[in-house]
């Protein structure tokens, strides 16, 4: 369902509610939708109201959201002592040293 609402640039998203509204209508029995116009229009106007609520009762630092990009490149380093060597093998003498 995403690529078709990106594609629709989120116009897709009324159709679903449309449904949710219509297939509600057939298990809910106090909830009656006539046809899918219907569904479409209620469909539109709770969007509407969601968006005009929102925009009254939400707080600005909880829309917002922070998002770091780092730019600045991958870095492995090889540690300084070592300089541009990428496997490093003990002396024999030096591996006798360690395991004892």
């Amino acid at each position: 369902m995403l690529p078709i609402t990106m594609v629709t640039l989120g116009l897709f998203s009324f159709i679903i509610n449309a449904e949710l509204f219509y297939l509600v209508s057939v298990f809910v029995e106090g909830f009656v939708v006539d046809s899918f116009l219907w569904a479409l229009i209620g469909s539109i106007t709770f969007g509407v109201l969601n968006f005009v609520l929102n925009l009254i009762f939400v707080s600005k630092s909880t829309k917002t959201a922070r998002v770091n990009f780092n730019f600045r490149g991958f870095k492995n380093e090889a540690p300084k002592k070592y300089g541009d060597v990428i496997d490093v093998e003990l002396e024999p003498e030096k591996k006798k040293e360690l395991k004892s």
